[in-house]
């Protein structure tokens, strides 16, 4: 059952979020707290709506429909809560929305007369690749490991020849002279682009690349593989 949402559902909505990340295998997205959820339900300019297994926050203005969140935990949730933002088609033909580039929903909406989508790229950077490397996660049932020489004159910390593992979603990361010091080599622009899911190939073509083999590259793609994304806009 579909309800329109109250400050009192700020914790659903952020456990909502949550759970819908995990069980997508989100990277990258910045999950709202609860204290922000609670200060969209106090905005009158937002519509927002809520289910057991999903909630919905959208905005009515110039015409067109801007939805701020859609998590849904089941198809049901999910035609049931875009159809609410669909309701006023008659009114906002025009719906804008802030998406995972593979939600869920443009597998499931076919036939649409036209879609608009826009990238805005985003920087990174690996600041201490041991910490990060530690606190990000892995796919279940990743088992890998992978060779990787990096030189970061600004980041001297990031900088030898390491030994990345990855077993049950964890990962270590070891710099030592004992590592294979022949093994893929990328500098701080190499490590970033590696660290986001960009393919070995692709940072060789790139001129960000150099060393390593076929057996190596596959490993460290296997390592970083994700399609991350932020839906904020800063």
């Amino acid at each position: 059952m579909v309800r329109p949402a109250k400050p009192d559902d700020a914790e659903l909505m952020e456990g909502l979020t949550r759970e819908a990340q995990v069980r997508h295998g989100a990277s990258g997205p910045m999950v709202p707290s609860a204290e922000t959820f609670r200060g969209m339900l106090e905005r009158d300019e937002l519509i927002s709506y809520v289910a057991d297994d999903g909630f919905v926050v959208y905005e009515l203005s110039d015409g067109a429909v801007t939805v701020e969140h859609l998590v849904a935990g089941s198809v049901e949730s999910a035609a049931a809560l875009w159809g609410i933002v669909g309701s006023g088609s008659s009114a906002a033909p025009t719906v804008h929305t802030y998406l995972d580039p593979r939600d869920p929903v443009t597998l499931a909406v076919g036939g649409m007369a036209a879609s608009e989508v826009r990238q805005t790229p985003w920087m990174g950077r690996v600041v201490d690749l041991a910490a990060a490397f530690g606190a990000r996660g892995f796919a279940a049932h990743a088992a890998v490991e992978a060779a990787l020489v990096v030189d970061d004159t600004e980041a001297p910390v990031n900088s030898g020849a390491w030994t990345l593992s990855v077993a049950a979603r964890r990962g270590t990361a070891t710099c030592d002279e004992a590592a294979d010091a022949s093994a893929l080599r990328v500098g701080a622009r190499g490590l970033s682009a590696l660290w986001c899911g960009w393919s070995v190939s692709r940072l060789r073509q790139a001129g960000l690349a150099s060393g390593g083999s076929p057996d190596g590259d596959a490993a460290l793609d296997a390592v970083f593989a994700s399609t991350p994304y932020i839906t904020e806009y800063f």
